[in-house]
């Protein structure tokens, strides 16, 4: 959805609602929620997509709920413990999922102390810390706690290419659009 929401720097105001009237209304209302945050920022960059599970799931209902929603992620190397509110409770990694016993539960094998952004962070800052810590992905969290999405790692990537190819041509006296 990130990508929809470049395509809005593109075109005018009417043509950008015209388009999200013939997409479907999920993906238009998710793509109105994202533009709903500051430019720039996490909430802008992240997608809603991702796999979650309450802490009582077991590794083998962490597994099914991979499989049969796969293709609805943008990525399933983090499976997200939330509470009923949805406030991010830990972070499994699949790999612990895949070598757990499958009737291992969440809340027993998750990292209690994951690393969050706040929707509001800027979106260079969000894939520094991605870098940083080699994350594929990292939770968004509302101004409340809640987990509202992911920014993942290729969508930092980008971030950080058009960063340095802003600082590089900054240096050579270039400036405006890159």
């Amino acid at each position: 959805m990130d990508d929809a929401i470049d395509i809005r720097e593109h075109l005018d105001h009417d043509r950008f609602e015209a388009l999200l009237n013939v997409i479907p209304r999920e993906d238009a209302d998710e793509i109105r929620r994202l533009l709903s945050y500051p430019v720039d920022s996490a909430g802008q960059l992240m997608t809603e997509d991702f796999v979650e599970v309450g802490p009582g799931a077991t590794m083998e209902d962490v597994l099914s709920v991979i499989r049969e929603a796969s293709s609805e992620y943008e990525t399933v190397n983090y499976i997200y413990v939330l509470s009923e509110d949805r406030h991010l409770l830990g972070v499994l990694t699949l790999r612990r999922v895949l070598r757990s016993l499958p009737s291992a539960i969440a809340r027993e094998v998750m990292n209690v102390d994951p690393i969050t952004v706040p929707v509001e962070m800027p979106e260079e800052e969000v894939a520094r810390v991605i870098a940083r810590y080699g994350f594929s992905a990292v939770p968004v969290l509302d101004s409340r706690g809640r987990m509202v999405g992911i920014v993942t790692a290729d969508d930092a990537q980008e971030v950080l290419e058009e960063a340095e190819t802003e600082d590089v041509l900054a240096m050579g006296g270039v400036f405006g659009d890159a």
